[in-house]
């Protein structure tokens, strides 16, 4: 804990696969049958060997707002390995490890989502980000990475407010009755 943040350098990918939504991974992101995307998933768990994935998160708690801000990046690690699979020519594989790459980055903010309702002792909660309907201001990314000092966890932005590396998630996380109360007090 350092000014009111929690960081978290390397966060168990046991943990992480806890929280992975295989429903949208298997039929949204690869469009194949569960049968299917479980045997794909086993294989590119074990050939490209994601335990040794570095997933890292950063939050802010306010107790008495009943909210916390994150960010989770599944980090520049899992950017390499999907290049070299890439570079491989194994196109298939380098698709199926790209969208596993964005659903354990949502896996990620799910755990960080859990932890933040934990702390502040609520049970249901939203998760929203910068740039989407209930957060329009995709500017406030770059306020936001600098209260949560996201560097730290290697989390940077481009120059249209894009977070690098890619498998990177920001938000805030707020009880379900304070939703129409929110605002970005950085």
């Amino acid at each position: 804990m350092d000014n009111g943040l929690n960081l978290f350098e390397n966060i168990q990918f046991s943990d992480i696969l806890a929280h992975l939504n295989k429903g949208v991974l298997f039929r949204s992101r690869w469009q194949l049958s569960v049968s299917e995307g479980e045997k794909e998933l086993e294989r590119i768990l074990e050939e490209y060997h994601t335990g040794q994935l570095v997933i890292k998160g950063v939050c802010k708690i306010i107790t008495n707002e009943k909210k916390g801000y994150f960010a989770v990046t599944v980090g520049s690690s899992g950017h390499e390995k999907a290049l070299e699979i890439y570079k491989m020519d194994r196109y298939f594989d380098y698709f199926l490890f790209n969208g596993l790459l964005s659903e354990l980055a949502e896996a990620a903010a799910e755990w960080i989502d859990q932890f933040i309702r934990l702390e502040l002792g609520i049970d249901k909660s939203s998760r929203i980000s910068p740039g989407y309907p209930l957060w329009p201001d995709i500017t406030d990314q770059e306020k936001l990475l600098k209260m949560l000092t996201a560097e730290k966890i290697g989390i940077s932005l481009t120059e249209a407010y894009q977070l690098v590396p890619e498998h990177s998630i920001t938000g805030m996380v707020v009880e379900n009755k304070n939703l129409e109360k929110i605002k970005l007090n950085g």
